[in-house]
């Protein structure tokens, strides 16, 4: 069984570092000399140093079984594609000796940015860096539509934004990429307050498994724009989530978010009624592109009356 301390002593033997781009860093350490590791869920992360950049070097304390595959197309289809959005990113299937045996391991260039969440609170006075904010957010999710990815586990962990304001999107385990058609959605631990309710009985991976969650989003950040005393009243500082919690999904006309984003401006109502219309489908697979959807309701259309769309 792998364990913490024994991952931690191979990352600092250089000859047990068997993926090559890594072994010729540096391993960061603190001020009493040991290594800096970020620990969470089933893997610790490492950051190195190479070549004058910092990455960040995953390692499982489990067996990641299939996962494997998944991360290889992952890592193949990000080294060949332009998306700004994605980082640097690449999956080692022999990358590290702990106790004798060889496990797989990725590394991700580091990125010197903060979560999004705490991007919207620290600016939740600056009307224009939230609406820019919410422009840039849209346009990344209509990037990733346009070639069929999704991230599987959009939620503000694992959205950053650097001190030019550009966002990044890391933690790939649950992407999709069409290469993945067929597979398994594996989200188990995603965080349920980004969620659709029936977002655990969905059966396959999609490029649809972002919408709800980009939606959850994008409402957060206009309605933060408009009225930053949402920060203090929904304790968003403190809380795992933006504006909308999993309760508020069962019943959304009766929660207080619903009430109080009613009274914000007509941009946010039909947000709103866009999330009803999602809510009133049983199934992900049923959901288009928050963005379409409005347009199909200014025309006085009904969604499932829509054959076709360009990239939902």
């Amino acid at each position: 069984m792998l364990t913490l301390p024994d991952i931690t002593l191979s990352v600092q033997v250089s000859g047990l570092i068997k993926d090559e781009f890594i072994r010729n860093g540096t391993l960061e350490i603190d001020e009493r000399n040991r290594p800096i590791r970020y620990v969470g869920g089933f893997a610790v992360v490492f950051p190195f140093v190479v070549n004058g950049e910092k990455w960040a070097f995953r390692c499982w304390s489990v067996e990641i079984g299939d996962i494997g595959h998944r991360l290889q197309v992952l890592s193949d289809m990000i080294s060949k594609t332009e998306i700004d959005y994605l980082c640097d990113f690449a999956y080692t299937p022999e990358g590290i000796v702990v106790s004798g045996k060889i496990y797989p391991t990725t590394r991700m260039r580091w990125i010197d940015g903060i979560k999004i969440k705490d991007y919207i609170c620290k600016h939740k006075n600056e009307k224009h860096i939230l609406l820019k904010l919410a422009d840039d957010f849209l346009l990344m999710c209509q990037e990733l539509h346009k070639n069929k990815i999704a991230h599987g586990d959009l939620q503000h962990g694992n959205i950053l934004v650097d001190e030019d304001g550009k966002l990044y999107l890391i933690d790939y385990d649950s992407m999709f990429t069409p290469l993945l058609e067929g597979e398994l959605d594996n989200v188990t631990c995603g965080l349920p307050d980004y969620q659709h309710p029936n977002r655990a009985e969905n059966k396959y991976s999609s490029y649809k498994l972002d919408y709800f969650s980009e939606l959850i989003i994008y409402i957060s950040i206009l309605a933060i724009a408009e009225r930053p005393s949402l920060v203090n009243s929904y304790d968003i500082e403190e809380a795992d989530r933006l504006l909308f919690s999993k309760e508020d999904f069962i019943q959304l006309s009766s929660s207080n978010i619903y009430k109080d984003l009613q009274s914000l401006s007509q941009k946010i109502r039909d947000l709103l009624s866009v999330l009803e219309e999602y809510l009133s489908h049983d199934k992900i697979e049923e959901l288009g592109p928050f963005d379409f959807i409005q347009k199909i309701k200014k025309m006085k259309l009904k969604y499932d009356d829509i054959q076709y769309c360009t990239y939902c």
